[in-house]
């Protein structure tokens, strides 16, 4: 992994990092890992489309839009991905919008609160909707499980790699 991670820029690490908080507040399980490759080796990643195409990869209904006014932010189903113009195309994940203040998780400053003044000052107007309804609540779809195929392996394969650290033996 540490050659991938040679040429994973900051702007592709926001891609991912940004999609992986979008999928843990669905509840559907992908790993942080998988959820790396798979945007890496899609032809137009780090773009909109790219985050899209995985969504619907895992069974996530997904829809991109260009809205003309920040108060459009209001009618939307709560999480959602908002691209910023900041570092040539970012984007965070909104997860509130209360009054005149917007909430969102940026990868490299973390929960951030600010008014929707300021948040439209760096917004380009794109935002990226996802869905994802369990099938107990959809019968029609039981037979679609949203997510990744063995998460439950490769879930505890990312942990284990990720408790490895380098060690220091003292004697």
């Amino acid at each position: 992994m540490a050659f991938f991670d040679t040429f994973f820029t900051p702007t592709d690490e926001n891609a991912s990092a940004s999609l992986y908080a979008l999928l843990k507040r669905l509840r559907v399980k992908v790993t942080r890992a998988t959820v790396r490759e798979s945007l890496e080796q899609h032809p137009d990643f780090p773009s909109l489309l790219s985050l899209s195409d995985v969504l619907n990869d895992w069974q996530v209904e997904s829809m991109g839009l260009q809205l003309n006014t920040v108060e459009q932010l209001r009618e939307l189903t709560l999480p959602f991905i908002a691209h910023l113009r900041k570092n040539n195309g970012w984007y965070v994940l909104v997860t509130a919008l209360q009054g005149d203040t917007i909430t969102y998780t940026d990868n490299e400053q973390g929960r951030r609160a600010e008014s929707l003044t300021d948040f439209e000052k760096n917004w380009s107007g794109v935002v990226l909707l996802a869905e994802y309804r369990p099938a107990e609540f959809d019968p029609a779809e039981k037979n679609q499980q949203a997510g990744e195929v063995d998460y439950a392996e490769k879930h505890k394969l990312e942990l284990l790699e990720n408790l490895r650290g380098p060690f220091v033996l003292a004697g």
